[in-house]
């Protein structure tokens, strides 16, 4: 679990973030893959874990959603999405090959007008929160969620980015592994959008 990807939901928005490298083992295989996947028009999903379980996992809730909104001419909300991705991961946890995948849903839920961040892990275990992180990195940037993130005054985008910012940059200080590079996406009431390339810069 040397990938780390990060959830921080502000008033209106919930930002996501994912570092961009693909590796097995030692080798590095690239460093432009996008683990933040989108699953309904105002839900993504941010996936770290074995490549093919990750890809695979993600495109059968994606599908699955899809299908549901044929059936019924409407989306699932995020809260739903969730349920139902736990659902799946629990299922799977029964069977001879369960899903090796941990998961942040992020998504704007048109009902409630807000928006809502899942933290989701293989064992199938879901919370709502207000920020998250999953991979080894989120070992060393929890910390700084936890001081500067205020629940009681929601960061707006540009501080979301800023405090984004700072865990890249903490991770390139601390963690062992070179993750260089990170996707930024953020999930409000229009939809998904994808945000500039972000680069550590701790030691520039």
């Amino acid at each position: 679990m040397t990938e780390y990807i990060i959830g921080i939901k502000g008033k209106d928005f919930v930002l996501v973030g994912a570092d961009q490298t693909a590796a097995r083992s030692v080798i590095v295989y690239q460093q432009c893959y996008d683990k933040i996947y989108p699953i309904a028009k105002k839900t993504a999903m941010a996936v770290c874990g074995e490549v093919g379980d990750t890809n695979f996992f993600q495109e059968s809730i994606a599908k699955n959603i899809a299908l549901y909104e044929m059936r019924n001419g409407y989306d699932m909300t995020p809260n739903e999405a969730a349920c139902f991705t736990r659902h799946k991961l629990a299922t799977s946890l029964r069977s001879r090959k369960s899903y090796q995948v941990n998961l942040l849903v992020a998504g704007y839920d048109d009902i409630e007008e807000k928006p809502e961040l899942h933290l989701i892990d293989y064992l199938a275990a879901d919370i709502e929160c207000p920020y998250g992180a999953h991979g080894y990195g989120a070992m060393f940037t929890m910390s700084i969620l936890d001081r500067h993130y205020n629940k009681d005054k929601p960061p707006t985008r540009e501080e979301a980015i800023a405090l984004f910012q700072k865990c890249c940059d903490e991770l390139q200080r601390r963690f062992s592994i070179n993750l260089p590079l990170f996707r930024l996406k953020i999930v409000s009431k229009d939809g998904i959008e994808e945000l500039p390339i972000v680069k550590a810069k701790a030691f520039e």
